[in-house]
């Protein structure tokens, strides 16, 4: 029974770790030297963004993380916010709204097959 369960923890559940977390992401981020963006949530909300990038999370009034829903709204908090670049936690599938908007630069810095985290600067 003992090498069954170790078996399943082995193959299974430590290979669906990156996909749950976006502690790998957060971490290629730092490790590239954006240890001080602010983190956004492009058409999703990262629950474990919150161990991760708690104090670099951008939160609506009453404390919830926002969720952002195309370029155009980054542009607008980047200006708010009057930073230079962000990091954007963006679902693969959206990728495209960053990577091919005419309103800013998105460099992919990696992903976890779910989402993608990404340098953002306006242009």
């Amino acid at each position: 029974m003992f090498a069954v369960v170790a078996v399943i923890l082995q193959f299974f559940v430590v290979s669906q770790v990156p996909t749950e977390t976006v502690k790998p992401l957060i971490e290629i981020a730092d490790a590239n030297g954006y240890t001080n963006e602010k983190v956004l949530n492009l058409n999703t909300i990262s629950h474990s963004a919150e161990f991760y990038a708690a104090n670099r999370l951008v939160r609506t009034d009453d404390g919830k993380q926002r969720r952002f829903f195309d370029a155009a709204e980054i542009v607008g908090e980047m200006k708010r916010e009057d930073a230079k670049s962000v990091l954007v936690l963006v679902p693969i599938q959206y990728l495209t709204q960053l990577t091919e908007s005419d309103l800013v630069e998105a460099k992919v810095l990696g992903d976890n097959t779910e989402l993608a985290i990404v340098l953002v600067k306006s242009k």
